[in-house]
């Protein structure tokens, strides 16, 4: 005996734009009366949580511009909020989708004030941008960093955990050009210093230390000449001890070359074997002149910038990384 009870139409529509089916979501939608567009949905089609989303934020993070358009046309509300307290627009920025951003930023009448709206985390759609990692055989995502601080992004935003986009940019995507996009913004609008600090006490240049992007350190201190490198983080320490205390516990840092900076202030290239112990001597860093027993014909880049652009060099103190 088939079963008489009638599917729910505000659930029929969202898996219909779970599955990416333009067609259905504009036939169920053209019902009388339509659908509960803005319904809040736990599963998608295929059973798997959705954080309480309404279509719009599904069809937002599946980067369906057609669906998306179809939803806002029929009154979708780019203001509903998930279980994680995201807006239709940090799904979009998650997913570098310019279209979509540009959709929904053109149903909003306060634009400054919605693109700044926070997750339960603290992230605004910028921040959530900034994270994202480059995905090969893609562009970078640096028209929806521009259209999103076109239309106010706060680049000083800061989440629960202290940190900014540059923050997020630096530890999440690791692209460095989005790194210097934002700098290059900071410097027109902010002051340089303002994005790379964080709310904890951890800049932009530990971080990156930390994770080991040579790239990054290089550009922070040697292209933009605003890190702090005496600046300590949380637990007392500065971007230098960090590179010390990798180094001790065995990191292998074979791969990092030489500071052309360091050669130049000791008047040409040195024997690589000795230059730690050079080191340790310039800077009366003698608490770490054991590491260089066995250095390879390459050593620690990101030390040797740390150390070369502090003036005066920098106090260095033996402690436990962990």
């Amino acid at each position: 005996m088939a079963s008489s009870i009638t599917p729910d139409p505000a659930i029929q529509l969202f898996y219909a734009v779970c599955n990416g089916d333009a067609d259905n979501v504009k036939s169920l939608l053209a019902r009388q009366p339509p659908p509960a567009i803005n319904a809040k949905h736990s599963r998608d089609s295929r059973g798997f949580h959705v954080n309480s989303a309404t279509a719009l934020h599904i069809a937002c993070e599946r980067r369906n511009i057609e669906i998306v358009r179809i939803l806002l046309e029929k009154g979708a509300s780019p203001h509903t909020l998930d279980g994680k307290r995201r807006t239709p627009l940090h799904l979009a920025a998650g997913a570098r989708s310019i279209e979509i951003i540009r959709s929904l930023l053109s149903w909003v009448q306060d634009r400054e004030g919605y693109v700044d709206l926070r997750d339960e985390q603290g992230n605004t759609p910028l921040l959530v941008a900034c994270a994202q990692p480059q995905r090969a055989g893609e562009d970078r995502n640096m028209d929806v960093l521009s259209h999103l601080l076109a239309e106010g992004a706060d680049l000083r935003a800061i989440n629960n955990d202290g940190e900014t986009a540059a923050h997020r940019a630096t530890r999440d995507s690791g692209d460095l050009e989005i790194l210097k996009y934002l700098g290059d913004n900071a410097r027109e609008l902010l002051g340089l210093q303002t994005i790379f600090m964080g709310r904890n006490s951890n800049t932009c240049l530990h971080l990156a230390t930390w994770l080991g992007r040579v790239q990054h350190v290089e550009w922070l201190l040697e292209a933009m000449r605003y890190a702090d490198i005496r600046k300590e983080d949380a637990d007392g320490r500065t971007a230098w001890d960090i590179a010390c205390g990798l180094r001790a516990h065995g990191t292998d840092l074979s791969s990092f070359q030489v500071s052309s900076t360091f050669a130049e202030k000791e008047g040409g290239v040195m024997d690589p074997s000795l230059q730690w112990h050079r080191i340790a001597e310039v800077g009366s860093l003698k608490t770490y002149a054991l590491w260089t027993h066995n250095v390879s014909t390459t050593t620690h880049n990101i030390a040797m910038n740390l150390l070369t652009t502090c003036v005066p060099t920098p106090s260095i103190r033996q402690y436990s990384l962990y």
